[in-house]
């Protein structure tokens, strides 16, 4: 009968700048929020996986030779709407998509507030769990007005309950901070739409 013996290897160095660290084929390193590292850019060959809980040590280009990566929480990289740029009326549809780092899975239904007038439309989402972008619908109603559709602030991406989650396929939770409104990326800086 064959028997199978994990090893972990716990290793640690002071690399020089621009020492590479190759990950060959079949590998996988995993760094924990508390790594003290900070990377340019890293090399995942194929069949290889790197993953790190923390996003900030990971915020610069990364590269692949068709390996696996994971680079900690899903970050919102931006804020658009698969809707044409033109003026919408009450009864008329608009979607909001917001895009994050690696694909996410949603349990629940997160909501979006928009800023429309004296009266803040919230948006439920409605698809693209499993992928990197999110839909959020959004019918206008009488009263609503914005010259540039935009959202309330940096945080009207919400989870409403505590059951409702947006996590990456380690469970790491989505980061929910968006561009700011009117910045790049946001959604007022990608489309134009007057409500």
């Amino acid at each position: 009968m064959k028997k199978f013996v994990s090893i972990a290897l716990i290793f640690s160095w002071l690399m020089a700048q621009e020492d590479v660290v190759t990950l060959p084929s079949g590998a996988r390193l995993d760094l924990p929020h508390t790594a003290n590292i900070r990377v340019d850019t890293i090399m995942v060959q194929s069949g290889a996986t790197f993953a790190a809980e923390s996003p900030r040590d990971f915020s610069t280009a990364i590269a692949t030779g068709n390996g696996t990566i994971i680079t900690g929480q899903p970050l919102v990289s931006s804020v658009s709407s698969s809707t044409s740029d033109g003026a919408y009326n009450a009864g008329d549809t608009v979607l909001v998509t917001i895009t994050f780092s690696e694909n996410v899975t949603v349990t629940g239904t997160p909501q979006l507030t928009m800023e429309t007038g004296s009266t803040d439309a919230v948006l439920n989402y409605v698809s693209g769990s499993g992928t990197a972008t999110l839909v959020f619908r959004y019918i206008v109603a009488s009263g609503h007005t914005s010259a540039d559709l935009a959202y309330s602030s940096t945080t009207a991406l919400a989870l409403p309950e505590s059951t409702i989650k947006i996590q990456d396929n380690l469970v790491n939770d989505g980061v929910l901070t968006l561009p700011v409104p009117g910045a790049t990326n946001s959604l007022a800086a990608n489309k134009a739409l007057v409500i």
